[in-house]
């Protein structure tokens, strides 16, 4: 009886919450034609639990997100695509400062407050997506990676990227998009492939390898 009471008092409190927000992402890139851009909105949902309900007593933050990559065509038939990557924890990290002075360990807090942090920031060093291309845009093997700081180095002289922001907003999350460029991706769902088009544990380094459809999106095919 004291087993089950103290377990009892222990459930009653735990307190779970959950935010969800909804943030575009927006890469502009400076060509010898001019500024373009391209952005795609994703869907965040974190699921917060109070020290002592998460797993072995710690703060539990489990996360999923809604949506895809951006995708620029930097140059006609040429494409450069900002992976989804991980973005939950992208706005507080970017900009700390804006949370009124909330602590990087008090996730509770500034979970709650991301919803309100409507002003975009800007994406610097490490907190920029991987950025890919494709040689080929209907090989997927063909994926290549892409320098952020030397576009020119891919794309050709007179190419850079002017910024990366990310800021909250009230659109819904992308899911139409990327199916309209990469035709193959569905393809790679059903068997889960790498873009090697391979299934199974990663086998080797390559990029090809190591990328799989969810990098570009996570929409259901029909």
């Amino acid at each position: 009886m004291a087993l089950l009471t103290a377990f009892v008092r222990l459930t009653a409190a735990c307190n779970r919450t959950t935010h969800t927000w909804n943030q575009r992402m927006t890469v502009t890139i400076e060509t010898p034609d001019g500024i373009v851009s391209g952005s795609s909105v994703v869907e965040v949902t974190a699921v917060f639990c109070d020290p002592g309900c998460g797993l072995a007593g710690d703060i539990q933050v489990n996360y999923s997100h809604r949506g895809e990559a951006v995708a620029v065509e930097v140059l006609p038939g040429q494409w450069l695509f900002a992976l989804i990557g991980n973005p939950a924890e992208l706005m507080y990290r970017a900009s700390p400062d804006r949370f009124g002075g909330i602590p990087r360990h008090d996730r509770g807090r500034w979970l709650a407050e991301t919803p309100r942090q409507t002003e975009a920031v800007e994406l610097t060093g490490g907190l920029r997506p991987h950025l890919v291309t494709f040689a080929d845009i209907t090989d997927p093997a063909g994926v290549e990676a892409v320098d952020a700081d030397n576009l020119a180095a891919t794309f050709g002289e007179g190419v850079r990227l002017v910024e990366v922001t990310l800021e909250v907003t009230q659109e819904d999350a992308n899911t139409n998009k990327i199916d309209t460029i990469l035709l193959w991706r569905c393809d790679y769902l059903n068997p889960y492939r790498g873009l090697d088009g391979r299934s199974g544990p990663i086998n080797g380094n390559s990029l090809a390898e190591r990328l799989g459809p969810g990098s570009f999106s996570l929409a259901d095919c029909d």
